[in-house]
C-alpha cells in the first residue's frame, strides 16, 4: 500500500523531517515487517530516497550526536512529554536511524552508495561517509559504535547487480585511510571504544578481501598490517 501511495509517504516524511520519533519508529517498523516479504524491496527504498530519507537520517545522526557530547547544562531547556526519558530518546532515535540504513544496504545498497556519493554529497565533501567513519572510530557509546561500524561493512560487501566495485575503490581511495589509524602505530587507548575499532575494522578488512579480487591484506611479522589493490604500486602500510 505504501509503495503505492505517495499521499501517504509524503504525510510521513513531513512528520519525519519535523524529528518525530513515532514517524521514525514507524519507518522502522516498515523495515522490519518487509523483511521476510516477497516484494520488490527495491522500489521501496527508492521511493523513500525520493522523499530525502538518507538526507534526514544525517541530519537527525548528527544533531543527537552533536547533544550527545554537550554537557546537560548546555542543551538548553528540555520540554519533557509524559515523562519520556530523553536520553533514552537520542539513543533509540540514533539506533533506529542506523538500522533503517542497515536495511536499506541489505535489501537496497546501491541506492544508499550512490547517495553517499552523489553530486551533492560530492560538493558537500561527502559529510556522510566523513561523519559514518568518525562515529565508528569515536563514538562515546559502545553499542551505537558497532552500528556505525556494521553500516561501513555493509556499505563495502559486494554485489554484482549494483555498484559496489565502483563504490569500493572510491571508499578504498579517499576513506579507508581514515579508518587505518587505529593500526597508526602509536601506543593504544586503553579502552573499550579504540578496542571495538580494531576489532571492527579487521573484520571489515576480512570481508572485503573476501569479496573484491583486488583488494589484498597481508601482516608481516604479526604487528603489521599491508593493504592494497593490486592495480597499486606499493601498499599502504600500518603497525598493529
Amino acid at each position: 500500500y505504501i509503495q503505492t501511495n505517495r499521499d501517504v509517504v509524503r504525510r510521513l516524511f513531513v512528520h519525519l523531517r519535523s524529528n518525530k520519533l513515532n514517524a521514525l519508529k514507524f519507518i522502522h517498523e516498515i523495515c522490519s515487517v518487509i523483511k521476510p516479504l516477497i516484494m520488490d524491496k527495491v522500489v521501496l527504498f527508492e521511493l523513500f530516497s525520493q522523499f530525502s530519507l538518507f538526507e534526514i537520517l544525517y541530519r537527525i545522526l548528527r544533531e543527537l550526536t552533536s547533544l550527545q557530547s554537550q554537557p546537560k547544562s548546555q542543551r538548553g531547556p528540555i520540554k519533557p512529554r509524559d515523562n519520556i526519558d530523553y536520553e533514552a530518546n537520542i539513543k533509540t532515535s540514533i539506533r533506529l536511524s542506523l538500522e533503517i540504513i542497515q536495511t536499506s544496504l541489505q535489501f537496497a545498497p546501491g541506492i544508499f552508495r550512490e547517495h553517499c556519493i552523489s553530486q551533492q554529497e560530492r560538493l558537500l565533501k561527502y559529510p556522510f561517509l566523513n561523519f559514518l567513519c568518525e562515529m565508528a572510530l569515536n563514538s562515546v557509546d559502545s553499542n551505537e559504535q558497532t552500528l556505525y561500524w556494521e553500516v561501513l561493512k555493509s556499505l563495502l560487501e559486494s554485489n554484482e547487480l549494483d555498484n559496489s566495485q565502483e563504490f569500493m575503490e572510491f571508499f578504498y581511495g579517499s576513506f579507508l585511510g581514515k579508518l587505518l589509524v587505529v593500526f597508526d602505530g602509536k601506543p593504544a587507548q586503553k579502552n573499550e571504544n579504540h578496542n571495538i575499532s580494531r576489532s571492527m575494522l579487521l573484520d571489515m578488512l576480512q570481508s572485503c578481501v573476501r569479496n573484491f579480487k583486488k583488494f589484498r591484506l597481508c601482516f608481516i611479522e604479526n604487528n603489521v598490517i599491508a593493504v592494497s589493490y593490486t592495480h597499486l604500486t606499493l601498499p599502504t602500510i600500518y603497525s598493529v
